[in-house]
């Protein structure tokens, strides 16, 4: 039969002690979600189509090719805007 020891919880009923997973980085966990955001800040700030062109190079993995027959420019126009940024 197993027991949990009052003295093993805290005043509102949860464990005082904590277990910590020592494999887990929270400093990468934290840069990560910062550069995430500040990812989003930049994407936030660009026009529509500036968003459709990083969208589908680095969301949709669409080469700077195709993305240029389907918008019907040339190869070096997508390359330029693409450099812009």
């Amino acid at each position: 039969m197993n027991c949990t020891l009052f003295s093993s919880l805290d005043h509102d009923g949860h464990f005082s002690e904590t277990i910590v997973d020592e494999d887990i980085d929270v400093e990468k966990i934290v840069e990560t979600q910062m550069m995430i955001e500040a990812v989003r800040n930049a994407i936030s700030r660009l026009n529509a189509e500036e968003k459709d062109i990083i969208e589908r190079l680095y969301f949709n993995d669409e080469t700077l090719s195709n993305i240029a027959r389907k918008k019907k420019v040339s190869y070096q126009a997508i390359q330029w805007r693409n450099t812009a940024y």
